[in-house]
């Protein structure tokens, strides 16, 4: 039972289990590498570490709530779940845009650097892959400005991370996380590479 397991913990583990719960709840995602600006570099999270760790116990405070975690050690994601699918977060067209680019630019790059779980990106490479795949055609509302906004929610979850100033300058570089890789199914994924698809084809279409 929870309560006994959670006794066998002394006082500061209990405070650890606190503070890791809480960040869990609120961002759904923990991942195993944050990137530290202070420092300019990355380190392993503690509160992965210790998820990972007392991973049982988690689970069993969690489901009196109808929650688990799975937790995926390829890529050092721990992530929320409902038993019943009622904790999905509904996102606006732009959010759901931005999560198919940057999982797209993270799988591409992933390929050229195998031992990389991290990826870097900046606006330049936003963008680039704007151009590259008309997916301003999808959504008028898709531009610069409107992904600013959507990158402060996916930082939040713990989706991105900045690196070099905030995501309302006009310039700014972050880390695409693994936890993307949870963010969008591979379904939704191909459900949308068919529609931007398409909206390209209907364009050339249009064009002869």
């Amino acid at each position: 039972m929870f309560e006994s397991a959670y006794e066998t913990l002394n006082h500061t583990e209990q405070a650890q289990f606190k503070d890791a719960l809480n960040n869990l709840l609120f961002k759904c995602f923990i991942v195993r590498k944050v990137y530290d600006r202070t420092r300019k570099m990355s380190r392993v999270n503690s509160d992965y570490l210790f998820i990972e760790k007392h991973l049982d116990l988690f689970n069993d405070y969690l489901s009196y709530s109808g929650l688990d975690i799975d937790l995926d050690d390829t890529d050092g994601v721990i992530t929320l779940r409902s038993l019943e699918g009622k904790n999905n977060l509904r996102v606006d067209g732009v959010t759901t845009l931005l999560i198919y680019l940057l999982r797209y630019y993270y799988e591409e790059q992933v390929v050229l650097k195998p031992n990389s779980t991290e990826i870097f990106m900046d606006t330049n490479n936003i963008k680039d892959l704007l151009k590259e795949k008309g997916l301003i055609k999808l959504n008028k509302k898709f531009n610069m400005t409107s992904i600013s906004s959507s990158m402060k929610i996916l930082a939040q979850y713990n989706i991105v991370t900045r690196v070099e100033n905030t995501f309302s300058d006009s310039y700014y570089s972050f880390y695409i996380l693994p936890s993307i890789r949870h963010a969008i199914s591979q379904i939704k994924m191909d459900v949308l590479t068919e529609e931007i698809d398409a909206k390209g084809n209907e364009e050339e279409d249009a064009l002869m």
